[in-house]
């Protein structure tokens, strides 16, 4: 049992809290979460809150206690745990939630659904107000509003669809469209092919002086690694001497 306007209050000091600590103003915080997925060295945290109204429809950090399931649980993941696909939808996800001032509930949905990562974040256990619908089956109830990973990046590549077709758009979202049409592809896909102005957002960024030469883009840059992991490199048998 909990109370469902504390759990809504907490939330919500989480999410401000979350995004004071990336800086004062977007722009401010919108470099933090670009350094922060850079390194991938941090622990995301959320907590969950959700009911299921009298219909059965999701409704994100309400706090009516009209409905047929109440669950809220906090969900923890390593950042070196996302793969690239994961990890480029969740910068996406931190982005708008920052442009969005943490108001918008359906954000903190899906930051919430790619944190849980068809069961890889460590979620804590769930407190619940009765349930009716799945007979108790909390499980179920959560699967029905966070999903699999799958659907969510379906769903935020549908958002970002529908906001690159606003005109006018408030220049932060436009900036985080602009940038997400040319990383992500439209069958959900976390890259297409990497161009040299968008170098500067992937592992491939400089980080020291010592970089390795990997290839060359169209237009003639090259491009190199400096960072400090590891690259195996996969190509096709050559007679060209080494």
């Amino acid at each position: 049992m909990f109370q469902l306007k504390e759990t809504a209050r907490r939330q919500h000091e989480q999410n401000m809290a979350w995004l004071a600590s990336l800086g004062r103003d977007h722009a401010q915080r919108a470099n933090s979460i670009n350094a922060i997925f850079e390194q991938r060295r941090i622990t995301l945290t959320g907590i969950a809150l959700f009911s299921l109204d009298l219909k059965g429809r999701v409704v994100y950090s309400s706090t009516s206690q009209i409905g047929t399931a109440h669950v809220s649980f906090v969900i923890t993941r390593s950042l070196a745990g996302f793969d690239n696909r994961e990890r480029e939808y969740m910068r996406i996800v931190e982005l708008l939630n920052s442009a969005a001032e943490g108001r918008e509930p359906w954000y903190h949905a899906m930051r919430i659904a790619l944190i849980m990562g068809d069961g890889k974040g460590i979620r804590s256990e769930y407190k619940t107000v009765a349930s009716t619908r799945f007979g108790g089956d909390y499980d179920q109830a959560i699967n029905v509003a966070y999903g699999t990973v799958d659907q969510a990046v379906n769903h935020i590549q549908q958002h970002i669809t529908a906001l690159d077709q606003n005109p006018n758009l408030h220049p932060a979202y436009r900036a985080i469209v602009d940038e997400a049409k040319q990383k992500i592809t439209p069958d959900g896909g976390g890259g297409g092919w990497l161009k040299p102005s968008g170098v500067n957002g992937t592992v491939f960024a400089s980080a020291s002086p010592y970089a390795l030469t990997i290839g060359s883009f169209q237009d003639g840059p090259l491009l190199t690694y400096s960072g400090d992991g590891s690259m195996v490199m996969i190509a096709p048998p050559s007679r060209a001497a080494i």
